[in-house]
């Protein structure tokens, strides 16, 4: 293979990967690749050519992953990735999508562990959602098992996902989304204040302990007390069986299985207005838009989008509905991105250069937003400008908005306003359709 080299110079390295000695994250010349350290170099070449990486991508359990001829100066290595369209932090996710995560999580694990390998990262946000399947993306994280390693972390998973689901899972959504982005993730702590009691968090572990008791020899019951017990590590003096491990990781999965997703109620439309969805569904299909962010009518039309080539994301605040659209986009393996978001209030960026997360309006800007039933909610119940939410639609489109808008007849504001507004940040604005003076379908282009 001719290696063709590359310099530090050359590329921009991404701000999430930062930490890890064993590798970086970076982008280059629109790729997104990863860059291996040469003391890891010949463990992930084994990976690769003993087939553990490749049956692991086959399988859905990975993000896609190829070696290539790239030496970038400093490392052993470098891989290219097939890029996840868009990433979405736990924060962002409904029950159901943290819950298939943390499944897919124990998923991986166990085949890892069969090949005595393990991850050495807890956390969820190595885990993205590609048409609606959670997949993991940090390979790096990938180790050899040691005989005394504590893997599964019982600790680790309780606060990265147990705690958050059956929190969420209880009506605690709210907190729990100020809590995820936290590196600690909810501390035993929180999780027994928010669950009712001192004793919340013991009782949780209680039944934990009680249910793999009863599947694991006698002989291991000092390692499981432990885990029980939140101690973070096994004795060093210790070799925890594979099948204890096995024993372990199946009575965490029961747990998580255990969670219930609340019953979404059948309450939203399949359809918009007849005459609108005509005429969006005209105008998107010539537009012919890579990707749409849809904000604003509650309904489960957006999915169908997706046929027309579209990659779609859609922001909600209301996680029912958002669970609604993720359990058909999942059924149908759609490209269907449904995310917990107040558009008012986004995610924002928060760490040095974005280390800890980044703006959700630099994460998600498509080619197309489409903002139907949106502007007199924000208008005349949250009271903000037209400017003001303008300016914010306009941080997500690439090129074009599709917004409608129906000015109460007892209020000063036109759709002269709104277009003067437009005209700010889209360079043209037309009019798709026009039923009356006071109500206007808006097509904007940059």
């Amino acid at each position: 293979m001719l290696e063709h080299h590359i310099s530090p110079a050359q590329v921009q390295f991404h701000p999430h990967s930062f930490a890890d000695p064993d590798g970086r994250l970076f982008w280059l010349d629109g790729g997104l690749y990863r860059a291996i350290s040469h003391e890891k170099t010949p463990f992930f070449t084994r990976l690769f050519e003993d087939g553990t990486i490749p049956q692991l991508i086959q399988r859905g359990f990975l993000v896609g992953s190829e070696r290539t001829d790239l030496v970038l100066d400093g490392y052993g290595m470098v891989l290219r990735h097939t890029p996840v369209p868009f990433v979405s932090y736990p924060n962002e996710w409904c029950l159901a999508m943290f819950k298939d995560a943390a499944l897919t999580y124990l998923d991986l694990l166990k085949e890892l562990l069969s090949r005595g390998l393990t991850l050495k990262d807890t956390h969820p946000w190595n885990l993205l959602f590609d048409r609606s399947r959670p997949v993991f993306v940090d390979i790096t994280s990938i180790t050899a098992l040691g005989g005394h390693s504590n893997s599964p972390n019982y600790s680790k998973f309780c606060r990265y996902y147990l705690y958050p689901l059956v929190l969420m899972s209880k009506g605690q959504e709210r907190i729990v989304r100020c809590l995820l982005p936290d590196y600690e993730g909810i501390l035993p702590s929180d999780f027994s204040l928010l669950n009712g009691g001192t004793d919340s968090a013991d009782r949780l572990v209680s039944r934990v302990k009680s249910g793999l008791r009863r599947r694991i020899p006698h002989r291991c019951r000092k390692l499981l007390s432990e885990i029980a017990s939140f101690v973070p590590s096994v004795p060093r003096n210790q070799t925890v069986p594979l099948n204890t491990r096995f024993e372990t990781l199946a009575g965490i999965k029961r747990q998580i299985e255990a969670v219930g997703v609340p019953r979404v109620p059948d309450t939203y439309s399949d359809t918009l207005n007849p005459q609108i969805q005509q005429h969006l569904l005209q105008i998107i299909s010539e537009l012919a838009p890579v990707s749409v962010l849809t904000v604003g009518a509650k309904t489960l039309w957006y999915s169908s989008l997706t046929q027309l080539g579209s990659r779609v994301v859609v922001f909600d605040k209301d996680s029912a509905y958002v669970t609604r659209l993720y359990l058909e986009s999942r059924h149908k393996n759609l490209q269907l991105l449904p995310l917990v978001m107040d558009l008012t209030d986004p995610t924002p960026s928060r760490g040095f250069s974005g280390h800890v997360s980044i703006a959700a309006a630099e994460r998600f800007q498509c080619d197309l937003v489409l903002a139907v039933s949106l502007l007199n909610p924000l208008l005349f119940e949250r009271h903000l400008r037209f400017d003001q939410v303008v300016e914010g639609l306009a941080q997500f489109s690439k090129r074009w908005l599709i917004v409608d808008y129906s000015a109460p007849e007892n209020l000063r504001t036109t759709s002269g306003d709104l277009t003067r507004a437009l005209l700010k940040r889209f360079r043209n604005v037309r009019k798709l359709q026009l039923d009356s003076e006071s109500n206007n379908l808006l097509l904007c282009e940059k």
